[in-house]
């Protein structure tokens, strides 16, 4: 069926190739079909697992203090009472 697909294509063009690379070409598109979507789940899997072992490691800036810099302020360094030295 890919093959036949190819050929029709082909046939629109003026593009001579070897039977042998014909051949190379029908094998490429036919692993391509079986193994190409193997492969694509593969990567989603290794993804998701990669989204959730990482997902902890996200620190949330949201209402914390922010100096003159644009930086975030490290709570441990400011006393939580400003009037307690």
């Amino acid at each position: 069926m890919l093959a036949e697909g190819a050929a029709n294509v082909a046939r629109h063009y003026n593009v001579i190739i070897t039977e042998k690379t014909q051949d190379w070409l029908n094998l490429f598109m036919a692993l391509s079909a079986v193994y190409g979507t193997r492969f694509v789940a593969l990567l989603r899997k290794n993804n998701e697992q990669n989204k959730q072992r990482h997902e902890g490691n996200v620190v949330d800036l949201k209402g914390h203090p922010i100096d003159e810099n644009g930086m975030p302020v490290n709570p441990l360094t400011e006393p939580l009472n400003p009037n307690i030295s």
